[in-house]
C-alpha cells in the first residue's frame, strides 16, 4: 500500500511524457503551437481517456474486497487516477498552447529512439510470427512459475525489509532461542456466566493445546488450563500424581476461584474474563509466513469440527497471527473476482470506445499476459502476495488457448479477405 501513491504518480508522469512527445512531433509539422496542441489532444484524447478510466476502474474494483483499509485506499486512489484526465489530457494541451514552443524538436538521435525504432521495424515487417511464438512461450513459462505464487508473507520478520537486514535476522534468532515471535489467539466463547468452569471445556482446551503444540509451526501455547494442574498439585502436598485438571464442576470452580483470589486485578485477563464466561488460548507461532498461518488455521478448524463444545464455541482468531490469516483468506477469496471484473471492464470499455469486439480482445491479450508474467516473477523470486497456491493460475491455460484460437481465427479471416 505504501508504494501505490508512487505508482499513480508515475502513471500521471507517463501520460504527460507521451502527450508532450506527440506535441513536439505535431509542432515539427505545423510550426504553430495552438494547432499542434489541438492535434495532440484530438489524437490522444480517446486512447488517453480510455486508459485512464480503465486504470481507475481497476482500482475502484478493489473496493469489493472486505478489508476497510483497502476499500478506503481503492476509493481515494481511484478518484486520484480519474483526476489525471483533467491534469494531463486537458490541462497539458492548454499549457502547451500558451507557453513558448520548444526550441529543439529533433527526434531519433538517442539510444532509446534507436531501440524503439528497431522494435517498430521488428513488429511491422516480417517478424510477427516469431514475436507471437516467443510471446506464447513466455506466457506459458509465466503460467508455470505462477503456480509457486503464495499469498502471505514468505519470510519471517517484516515484509517491508529484505530477508537479510539485521531486523529480520534478529527476529529469526529470537525464535530460535525463545520460540516466541508471533502470537495467534483463539477464543472460547461461552453462552453464559461461569461456563469456563466446565471440566469438559477445560479438558477440550487442554487436548487442543497438545495437538497444536505437536505441529512444527507452533512453539508452545498457553491458556487457563495450564494453571489449574499446578494449583491442584500444590493443594495436595505437591504430589506429582495430583498434577491434573479437576474432573467435576465443583472442584474446577473452586480452583478457578482460588486463582482469581490469589492474583492482582488484570493478571488473568489474557487467560479468562472475570465472569469466567470466555477464555483465550495464546498460540505462539514460529513466524507469520502464509504457509505457517494456513497450516495452523487448518489444524484448528479440523479439531474444532471434531470436538464440538456444549454451551461454548471456538472463535478464530485474534492477535497479529489471526489478523494476517484473515487478511490472506480474504485476498484468496476476492482475488479471482477482482481480476475477472477488472478484465471484463477493460474489454467492455475498449470495445465500446473503438466500436469493435476485436478491439476489446486485442487490448485484453497484453493485459492478461503481463498479469501472469507478474505472478511468474513473484513466484520465481519467492515474493509473497499479501496466495494457498495462487488459485488463478489454472485460468492461465484458458487464456493461453483462447489467445491461440483468436490469432488463428484472425489469420483465417485475413486469408478469406485476401481470397475475396
Amino acid at each position: 500500500m505504501i508504494v501505490v501513491p508512487f505508482i499513480i504518480s508515475a502513471r500521471a508522469l507517463s501520460h504527460s511524457v507521451q502527450l508532450i512527445e506527440r506535441y513536439t512531433e505535431e509542432f515539427e509539422i505545423s510550426g504553430h503551437r495552438q494547432e499542434a496542441a489541438v492535434k495532440t489532444f484530438g489524437g490522444l484524447s480517446k486512447p488517453g481517456v480510455v486508459s485512464i478510466v480503465t486504470d481507475a476502474a481497476g482500482v475502484f474494483i478493489v473496493a469489493i474486497t472486505p478489508i476497510p483499509l483497502m476499500q478506503k485506499l481503492a476509493v481515494m486512489c481511484g478518484f486520484w487516477i480519474l483526476s489525471i484526465v483533467v491534469t494531463d489530457m486537458i490541462l497539458n494541451p492548454v499549457l502547451l498552447s500558451i507557453l513558448p514552443p520548444p526550441k529543439k524538436t529533433q527526434h531519433g538521435g538517442g539510444l532509446l529512439s534507436k531501440i524503439l525504432g528497431a522494435m517498430t521495424r521488428a513488429s511491422t515487417e516480417r517478424h510477427q510470427k516469431t514475436i507471437i511464438a516467443v510471446t506464447v512461450v513466455v506466457f506459458l513459462l509465466g503460467i508455470f512459475f505462477a503456480r509457486n505464487l503464495v499469498i502471505g508473507d514468505v519470510h519471517p520478520g517484516t515484509p517491508m525489509l529484505w530477508p537479510k537486514p539485521e531486523y529480520n535476522q534478529d527476529t529469526r534468532r529470537i525464535y530460535d532461542r525463545f520460540g516466541k515471535t508471533e502470537i495467534m489467539s483463539i477464543v472460547i466463547a461461552g453462552d453464559e456466566r461461569d461456563r469456563m468452569k466446565s471440566p469438559q471445556i477445560l479438558f477440550t482446551i487442554e487436548k487442543f493445546q497438545r495437538e497444536l503444540e505437536a505441529m512444527p509451526e507452533v512453539s508452545f501455547t498457553s491458556s487457563i488450563a495450564d494453571l489449574l494442574p499446578d494449583l491442584v498439585r500444590v493443594m495436595h502436598s505437591s504430589h506429582p500424581k495430583w498434577e491434573l485438571t479437576p474432573e467435576n464442576l465443583r472442584d474446577s470452580g473452586f480452583y478457578l476461584g482460588m486463582l482469581f483470589q490469589g492474583s492482582e486485578p488484570g493478571d488473568l485477563d489474557r487467560f479468562i474474563d472475570r465472569k469466567m464466561q470466555d477464555a483465550n488460548i495464546s498460540v505462539y507461532l514460529r513466524d507469520h509466513k502464509g504457509e505457517t498461518l494456513r497450516a495452523v488455521i487448518a489444524k484448528a478448524n479440523e479439531f474444532i469440527a471434531a470436538h464440538p463444545l456444549e454451551g461454548a464455541e471456538f472463535r478464530l482468531a485474534g492477535n497479529l497471527g489471526g489478523l494476517l490469516a484473515a487478511v490472506n483468506e480474504t485476498i484468496v477469496a476476492s482475488e479471482a473476482k477482482v481480476t475477472i471484473l477488472a478484465f471484463s471492464f477493460v474489454f467492455i470499455l475498449c470495445a465500446l470506445a473503438y466500436r469493435s469486439f476485436w478491439a476489446g480482445v486485442y487490448f485484453l491479450i497484453p493485459i492478461s499476459i503481463s498479469n501472469y508474467l507478474t505472478y511468474a516473477l513473484m513466484g520465481a523470486f519467492g515474493s509473497g502476495s499479501t496466495s494457498t497456491r495462487c488459485r488463478l493460475w489454472p485460468w492461465g491455460w484458458v487464456l493461453a488457448s483462447t489467445t491461440v484460437f483468436m490469432f488463428s481465427a484472425a489469420s483465417k479471416r485475413r486469408t478469406r479477405r485476401s481470397a475475396t
